[in-house]
């Protein structure tokens, strides 16, 4: 940032590094949760219903990290050697115990949870309260609710700790040959 114009700043944010991170492969990954937040509607015109896909995307990044640097746990040199990204997959294609996949459901549910609920209390979309669904999908014709689709970006520590390092409101709802159509 030190050799940028200090005018674009706003576009960069800085966040503590998680170190060391999981790797897939001998790789870093991402992985993109789609959440979809209904806000309002005739049936519950208060609330705000959050409904997180069971299967994330994994988007590993194409250079494996160096194992000698990972092993020796040199924060400064856990820098990926290309930015660039391999073509995303399911989770449940990842080569992770149950008990892991599981337990990382689980925390991208309650962060999930928990954002949404900060968000809402600054930026209000419904006048009370959020909270997140485990049912299933169900919004038959509710034409008065508002509709939007988010991708909440994790990355996972060495010992499986989620981390949310973004939100997006157009992301990326595809793999392979329709890898690019967003929401």
């Amino acid at each position: 940032l030190t050799q940028m114009k200090e005018s674009s700043w706003k576009y960069y944010i800085a966040q503590r590094e998680i170190h060391p991170p999981m790797l897939l492969r001998g790789r870093k990954f991402v992985l993109r949760a789609h959440v979809l937040a209904v806000a309002g509607g005739t049936r519950e015109p208060h609330t705000l219903r959050l409904f997180l896909h069971s299967n994330p995307l994994v988007s590993e990044h194409e250079v494996p990290l160096k194992t000698d640097v990972v092993a020796n746990c040199d924060p400064s040199a856990l820098v990926l050697q290309s930015g660039s990204r391999s073509p995303a997959y399911l989770l449940s294609e990842a080569t992770l115990t149950p008990a892991l996949r599981a337990s990382i459901l689980d925390q991208m549910s309650i962060t999930t949870a928990h954002v949404f609920q900060e968000l809402q209390h600054q930026h209000p979309l419904v006048p009370e309260h959020a909270h997140a669904a485990d049912t299933e999908l169900s919004l038959s014709s509710d034409k008065d609710a508002m509709y939007q689709l988010y991708g909440l970006d994790f990355m996972l520590d060495g010992a499986g700790k989620a981390f949310l390092l973004e939100i997006n409101r157009s992301p990326r709802i595809a793999t392979g040959p329709m890898g690019n159509v967003h929401g």
